[in-house]
C-alpha cells in the first residue's frame, strides 16, 4: 500500500458502506454476520491507508462503497489481502488475491475438496508426464531458473483429482487480456509469481461447481451477484474467445507441491 494518509474525509464511503450493509444484512450467511463489522472497519482502514484511493473514495463514494460490500459480503478482508482495489489509468479495478479464490472454493464448492495445491513450474525443475500422471520435483536450494508455466491440482474427497497445468505462452495471453496489464501498477508487475499462481488455480477451478444457495435464495443471489464482481483481472473468456478454443483441465496428477490450502 501507498504512504498513510490523514484528513482526508472518507466518510461518504463509510455512510454507504453501512447502508448496504444494513439492507441486506438478513441475508448473509450467518458466519458472516458474525464477523462483518470486522470486515466493514478493515475495509475502510485499507482505504484510509491509501492517499490514491482515498481522494478517489472521497470523489466517488457509491462506487468504493459498492466494491468493498462485494468484497464483504463473500469474507474478504481487504486489510489481509484477501483481495484489492486498485487504479489503472484512472479506473478502479477489484482484484481478488489467490488466497481469497482458494478460500472461497472451499467454502462454496457444491462437491467436497479436501485439498488444493499449486506451484510455479521453472525451467531446471523435473516435471514428466507419464500414463497420464504428472510428476513436478525440484531442488528448492538450486538455482531453479526461469518461470516455464504453473500447475494446479484439486483433490476432490470421492478420491479423485482433476489437475490443470499452464505454460509460459498460455499465461501471457491471459496476462495480455488482463485490462491492468500495461500498468506499472498493475499485479503482474508488482506480483508477478502470484498472478502466475492466480492464473492457473482461476483455470483449474472453473471446473467446480459452486452453491452459494445456504439454504436461502436470496442468499444465493447476493453472493452470486458479488463474486461475479470481485474480480476483474482475470478474463479468460477473452483468450478463449480469440482462440476460439475451450479451457483444458487435465485429468489425474502424482505428484506437485509446495502451497497447499485445505479445509482443517
Amino acid at each position: 500500500m501507498s504512504n498513510q494518509v490523514a484528513r482526508i474525509d472518507v466518510s461518504g464511503t463509510t455512510n454507504l458502506l453501512d447502508k448496504l450493509i444494513i439492507r441486506n444484512k438478513d441475508n448473509f450467511p450467518a458466519e458472516i454476520k458474525q464477523g462483518v463489522e470486522l470486515l466493514k472497519n478493515n475495509a475502510m482502514l485499507y482505504v484510509s491507508q491509501d492517499k490514491t484511493l482515498s481522494e478517489y473514495a472521497m470523489k466517488n463514494p457509491m462506487e468504493v462503497a459498492q466494491h468493498l460490500y462485494n468484497f464483504v459480503t463473500l469474507g474478504l478482508d481487504v486489510y489481509r489481502k484477501d483481495a484489492y482495489l486498485l487504479m489503472y489509468a484512472g479506473k478502479l479495478t477489484p482484484i481478488i488475491d489467490y488466497k481469497g479464490l482458494i478460500a472461497l472454493v472451499l467454502k462454496y464448492s457444491a462437491v467436497d475438496i479436501l485439498k488444493i495445491e499449486f506451484d510455479i513450474v521453472k525451467e531446471n525443475d523435473n516435471v514428466k508426464k507419464a500414463n497420464g500422471e504428472f510428476t513436478h520435483e525440484y531442488n528448492p536450494f538450486a538455482e531453479r531458473g526461469k518461470n516455464i508455466g504453473a500447475i494446479c491440482v484439486i483433490y476432490y474427497a470421492n478420491g479423485s483429482h482433476t489437475t490443470t497445468v499452464m505454460n509460459k505462452e498460455e499465461i501471457e495471453k491471459v496476462r495480455n487480456a488482463s485490462p491492468s496489464s500495461k500498468s506499472a501498477y498493475s499485479p503482474w508487475v508488482k506480483w508477478e509469481e502470484s498472478m502466475w499462481i492466480k492464473t492457473v488455480i482461476r483455470k483449474a477451478t472453473k471446473t467446480v461447481p459452486l452453491d452459494f444457495n445456504k439454504g436461502n435464495m436470496e442468499t444465493s443471489k447476493l453472493l452470486q451477484e458479488s463474486y461475479d464482481k470481485v474480480d476483474q483481472d482475470i478474463q479468460f473468456e477473452v483468450v478463449d474467445r480469440a482462440n476460439n478454443e475451450e479451457v483444458v483441465v487435465q485429468e489425474t496428477v502424482e505428484s506437485v507441491v509446495v502451497d497447499v490450502w485445505c479445509i482443517k
